[in-house]
């Protein structure tokens, strides 16, 4: 009885690993773009400097007070009442890790503020 248990053991050990190596592998899809001879386009996490090609990394964003924009929708938490569009804008400041060139540009966010009730 040991016998058996210990050949199913190395057989069912061995079939394991032979899976692991047998496994099919697929070749993504840019590689397969590459193959085929068409443009492959890389997406970049960070903006790339306009002057040498390094990153742009934000330094700071300064935000102005939230205002109301006038856009109201019906309140989605409670049975009455409204919700209300509120915005702000700000600035927010990057600078290359390479040349140390930099640039400012004008960001906006937007919120919803609830004024629901239950009756």
């Amino acid at each position: 009885m040991k016998r058996v248990k210990r050949a199913a053991t190395l057989l069912m050990s061995m079939s394991m690993a032979l899976t692991l190596f047998a496994a099919p592998v697929t070749v993504s899809a840019h590689e397969q773009e590459a193959e085929a001879g068409t443009e492959v386009t890389v997406i970049t996490r960070a903006a790339m400097c306009p002057n040498c090609g390094g990153t742009m990394n934000d330094i700071s964003t300064s935000w102005g007070e939230w205002y109301r924009t006038g856009v109201v929708r019906n309140c989605n938490t409670y049975a009455w009442g409204t919700d209300l569009e509120l915005r702000r804008e700000g600035t927010k400041t990057t600078k290359c890790s390479t040349c140390g060139f930099g640039k400012s540009e004008a960001v906006s966010e937007t919120r919803w503020e609830c004024h629901g009730f239950n009756s």
